[in-house]
């Protein structure tokens, strides 16, 4: 223990203890927020030193979350923490930073699933290098990620941010990226905290819905779901974690003593705290119905092992009602005492007590570095996972190339995204105008993806700016009680009010602006709003999202007109908790379609570019069906008659329903989520300039009926549907390239007792370059428990030139035999076991088995 932390602790008083259990969103403190993002900090904006003293008087607090902006803005508050409190204790800055710290203008990289498609953790480490680099030089110090959870319903949203359905890859990915974001020392310019989450079991919802109960026993929890933590925090060493909505077996996470206490803190050795997920104790009330008040909550989780609130109540209310359990003796100050205690202690390992200011400038040469670029670029081609191929890949010169779907100009990032500010996220139209001067590109969307899939109108198409005027009630009676100004609509007052005057709920905002268009097409107006909402243009009503339209899809068609200046009022009326409003349009609609079907029969070849929006895929947006949402499939199936050849992109964070599609397309490349270079990556693979070396990190089922689909689920079910026999339409693992490999000479040989040396030969048995994935699964004919037919144990990259071989030797350890018996104590069994060696999971073509003696365990071993 520190003898600096021993001494705060003596001199703190109860009051200064708890606020260091707690957060508040920066952005609430600012007097502007960034034009770009809601969560952000406008560079030029002070505090209202007035709220922040309101807010903290001299007691200071924990973290101060949703405060992205320049570290001149952020050392402006901390030295509020270090010269104004009493204590002078700095707050720990916290930002969502998954693939890319959430600041408009930081790199936004390959989502997770993109990244475990590529089978390389050494690049995973890259990634999080590069993060953890750009978000400590923008004075972040701690990141909430990366995501651990095993996904295992394809309808649930969240898949885009995990690295897939299997434990081994996922330990694999959740070490190397913890490993560059931490890296040696928390205290260093270029290296963060992380919080690893959703601990944990949170990945397979009961019917795909977010944060639905995990029915599995302490067996399946321990066996397939902890090791991907214990990878990430025993191994890997992450300080801290998140502590998910869900309950095991009836049991919540969040109140848990034995998953957060004894196993995550215990048996995992977490050195820093345990936060919960943000509102995840108000569920305790509001959806587990475990108890029935602020009190019991927070006395639940506390005393269970929590340390740190996630937004979970006001500040007020957490302060107080701490205050108050703690005096009455419901919550002791030991207990309280060892919360705080890790909290400094993770403050001291970030160094903030000696060093709690960010050098002002460095960031300038570190965010979007060309480096991290090239990485984010490397990454985003070793995830294009191509499905089929007739031969009409690499694409061959020709006059005229159509490229249509929703995502043809428009390259999607997914969820919890770098904000691109100051520079454009190129398209696959981009992309290929600019690689194939003499190749005429038609390009068309054709349709949108969801009818939310729109961009925000961009703050040029509203000179004058947003006047919003804010009112005590949505009839919008009586004087406003105060206004504002924007230069964009896209709000987000989920956890604080537009205006300190108004009161939480059944307020009205109206908003006022000239809408002056820089072009002239067909297209739609939509307001993405779960909350009553009315759109009029000139004084008409245009959109209705009042009565039964209210949390339904608000879009119209639209004429745009270049020049054209039309006068917009939105009222907005916060009444059914969504608090969130966007301004935004679309180029589809009206003929979208039929143009690009036109531009599809004029062009000598067309690739299609469909997939996911954050409408379709991302937190709480889980869907019933597997198939392509929207009119996607339904342009895919026209253009599918026209005898040419047609390529199929898809980018998405999750497995798709293709039974339909894919006997239509000539080729079919999965390009997942790429990344702010993305749609480089995918140009490449079409044309040739890199071979795809992506492979499956989840299961691609034919239907949403034979969900839940993952490889190494336990035998003993039945293997036919009245429909048909049920098999994978793409196993896990799966991948093809331009050229071909041959896997030759496969061994393995015992060592010791349960370990054994494996070796084999790669070779690439085509005519072009290419990168091999080989995988080995073992088999464990006989055992004590079920286990899986197969389960990934080693994998690994070999790049080769045409004609090329190279020898692969690797020694697996027990972990590759063990299994969990029926007292959950791991075990290597006596006896044989089978190792598959292919290049997915269902590949027969390599197998040799191996007798190990096994490991002994007695009656009291556990």
């Amino acid at each position: 223990m520190s003898a600096r932390i021993e001494k705060l602790l003596r001199q703190m008083t109860l009051e200064e203890k708890i606020a260091q259990t707690d957060m508040i969103r920066g952005v609430t403190l600012a007097t502007r927020a960034h034009p770009a993002h809601s969560c952000s900090v406008d560079p030029e904006s002070d505090f209202d030193w007035d709220r922040v003293r309101a807010s903290f008087s001299d007691r200071g607090i924990g973290f101060v979350h949703d405060v992205y902006c320049v570290p001149r803005v952020l050392n402006r508050l901390q030295h509020y923490f270090v010269d104004e409190t009493r204590l002078g204790i700095p707050c720990i800055y916290t930002g969502e930073a998954l693939h890319g710290l959430s600041y408009p203008g930081a790199t936004s990289f390959p989502m997770p699933i993109a990244l475990g498609a590529s089978f390389d953790p050494d690049l995973t480490r890259k990634v999080g290098r590069a993060i953890g680099a750009e978000t400590r030089s923008l004075g972040i110090h701690e990141i909430l990620a990366p995501n651990l959870d095993i996904a295992r319903d394809p309808r649930w949203g969240r898949m885009e941010e995990t690295f897939g359905e299997d434990t081994f890859l996922s330990r694999e990915h959740a070490r190397a990226i913890i490993g560059g974001e931490q890296g040696e020392r928390a205290d260093r310019e270029d290296t963060i905290i992380c919080e690893p989450k959703h601990y944990f079991a949170h990945g397979f919802p009961e019917s795909g819905l977010n944060c639905a109960s995990a029915r599995c026993g302490q067996r399946e929890a321990r066996s397939q779901y902890l090791p991907v933590f214990e990878a990430g925090i025993r191994e890997a060493g992450a300080w801290n974690a998140m502590v998910a909505y869900n309950n095991i077996d009836g049991i919540p996470l969040v109140s848990s003593r034995y998953w957060m206490t004894d196993v995550l803190k215990g048996e995992l050795g977490l050195r820093g705290f345990i936060r919960s997920d943000f509102g995840a104790v108000n569920r305790l009330i509001s959806a587990h119905h475990v108890c029935r008040t602020p009190g019991e909550a927070i006395a639940l989780a506390f005393n269970a092992g929590l340390d740190v609130t996630g937004f979970d109540f006001s500040n007020e209310v957490w302060q107080e009602t701490m205050k108050e359990l703690v005096l009455s003796g419901v919550i002791t100050e030991e207990r309280l005492d060892d919360a705080v205690r890790r909290i400094l202690t993770v403050k001291e390992a970030l160094g903030l007590f000696d060093h709690p200011f960010t050098d002002e400038s460095r960031y300038t040469s570190v965010v979007r570095s060309p480096a991290h670029l090239d990485v984010c670029l490397e990454a985003a081609r070793e995830s294009m996972t191509l499905l089929k191929n007739t031969g009409v890949l690499p694409l061959r010169k020709m006059k005229t190339l159509a490229v249509i779907g929703p995502s043809s100009n428009h390259q999607r990032l997914g969820s919890y995204s770098s904000v691109p500010y100051g520079y454009t996220v190129r398209s696959l139209a981009d992309e290929l105008r600019e690689a194939l001067p003499d190749t005429e590109i038609l390009q068309e969307d054709g349709c949108s993806i969801s009818p939310m899939d729109a961009r925000m109108v961009p703050d040029a198409w509203m000179p004058g700016g947003v006047r919003l005027a804010f009112y005590q009630d949505g009839r919008f009676s009586g004087e406003a009680v105060g206004e504002d100004w924007a230069t964009h609509i896209q709000f987000n007052w989920g956890l604080a009010k537009p205006h300190p005057a108004l009161p939480f709920n059944g307020y009205g905002v109206r908003m006022t602006f000239t809408l002056c268009p820089d072009d002239t097409f067909s297209g739609s107006l939509s307001l993405p709003a779960w909350d009553t909402c009315r759109l009029y243009a000139d004084g008409e009503l245009l959109l209705d999202g009042t009565g039964d339209n209210t949390q339904r899809p608000l879009v119209a068609p639209f004429d745009f007109e270049k020049g054209k200046r039309t006068e917009m009022v939105i009222d907005f009326v916060c009444d059914r908790g969504g608090r969130q409003v966007a301004f935004n349009y679309s180029r589809a609609g009206g003929d979208s379609m039929e143009r690009a079907l036109r531009a599809a029969q004029k062009a000598d070849a067309v690739i299609l570019v469909c997939g996911d929006d954050t409408v379709t895929s991302g937190e709480g947006m889980d869907r019933r069906d597997l198939i392509l949402y929207g009119e996607q499939r339904e342009l895919i199936r026209r253009a599918g008659e026209l005898d040419k050849p047609k390529i199929l992109v898809l980018e998405v964070g999750k497995s798709v329903d293709l039974t339909q599609e894919e006997p239509l397309m000539d080729a079919i490349l999965v390009a997942f989520y790429g990344g702010e270079r993305g749609a480089k990556a995918i140009c490449e693979a079409l044309l040739g300039e890199i071979s795809p070396s992506g492979h499956l990190p989840v299961t691609f089922p034919h239907t949403v009926g034979e969900l839940p689909f993952y490889y190494s689920q336990l035998p003993g079910g039945s293997a036919d549907y009245l429909e048909g026999h049920r098999a994978p339409h793409w196993p896990f693992g799966f991948g093809l390239s331009y050229t071909t490999f041959a896997l030759t000479d496969f061994t393995a040989s015992p060592v010791g007792d349960t370990a054994c040396e494996i070796a084999f030969t790669v070779i690439n048995t085509g005519t072009r370059p290419g990168t091999a994935v080989p995988q080995v699964y073992v088999e464990d004919p006989v055992s004590s428990v079920v286990t899986p037919d197969r389960r990934l144990v080693f994998f690994t990259r070999v790049p080769l030139e045409p004609g090329a071989s190279r020898r692969v030797t690797h020694t697996l350890g027990a972990e590759a035999f063990r299994l969990m018996d029926e007292r959950c104590r791991w075990r290597v069994e006596k006896g044989e076991f089978v190792l598959h060696l292919g290049q997915h999971c269902q590949d027969d073509a390599h197998a040799v088995s191996v007798t190990l003696r096994g490991d002994t365990i007695t009656e009291g071993d556990s």
